[in-house]
């Protein structure tokens, strides 16, 4: 695992960086690549059982996207994490207030979620820690993500919302984004998660190192590409 991200770090410093800041054209390649992954992430993630993904979602997922990329430096907080779950319930069809905590009890990954009067202050600690704390980028990316998800502020979309805001804090510290778009992301990503959630925080964190480096391969090719 410290090998997984001495690598991610090596070819994001020392490759992908020095390219895409030299090059606006590779630069905006990259975040629109992205941009079309990301999309349709909610698409390949979502549970076997589950209503088919419609275009609005979709739809939404591309705006939140955009939304990132207008307020790239814009400091992260309980604000700007509710503005993200409101662009993504958008026009949903299903009974939802995006951007607001949720007033009831419910479930994350067959587990309670913590009580809704804790919800503020859990997430608070939770953006205090991305914002503050001297760990390692990669390290708070994955728990502000983790964090997100667990602690189920919203009634829904949180999964959706967590990765955006992942990405976000990625992009500010000039990583690229982590894209779960491999045919096995829908049941490797909601083991991974469940796993920490017992306990179990190297597999998670193997698991999104591992998607980590197949989003930069993938880039990597791209820009091979292009450069040509």
């Amino acid at each position: 695992m410290k090998n997984q991200k001495q690598y991610i770090r090596h070819v994001n410093e020392m490759i992908i960086q020095p390219i895409v800041q030299e090059n606006d054209f590779l630069r905006l390649n990259v975040l629109n690549y992205a941009r079309s992954e990301l999309r349709n992430e909610a698409t390949r993630l979502k549970p076997a059982n589950s209503d088919p993904i419609d275009f609005t979602n979709i739809y939404n997922m591309s705006v939140a996207w955009d939304y990132v990329l207008k307020h790239l430096h814009t400091t992260i907080d309980i604000k700007e994490i509710a503005q993200i779950n409101s662009i993504i319930s958008t026009n949903n069809d299903e009974d939802v207030t995006g951007g607001t905590f949720r007033y009831c009890m419910a479930y994350v990954l067959g587990q309670p979620a913590p009580n809704p009067l804790r919800i503020h202050d859990l997430l608070d600690s939770a953006v205090y820690r991305m914002n503050t704390t001297k760990n390692q980028i990669l390290t708070k990316a994955f728990d502000i993500h983790y964090d997100i998800v667990t602690i189920q502020p919203f009634s829904d979309f949180n999964k959706r919302t967590a990765r955006i805001i992942m990405n976000w804090y990625l992009l500010q510290n000039n990583y690229t984004p982590v894209l779960f778009n491999h045919k096995n992301d829908n049941q490797l990503y909601t083991e991974s998660l469940r796993k920490r959630l017992n306990g179990d925080t190297k597999e998670y964190t193997a698991y999104m190192c591992d998607r980590t480096i197949k989003t930069q391969n993938a880039i990597l090719k791209m820009l091979s590409h292009r450069t040509r």
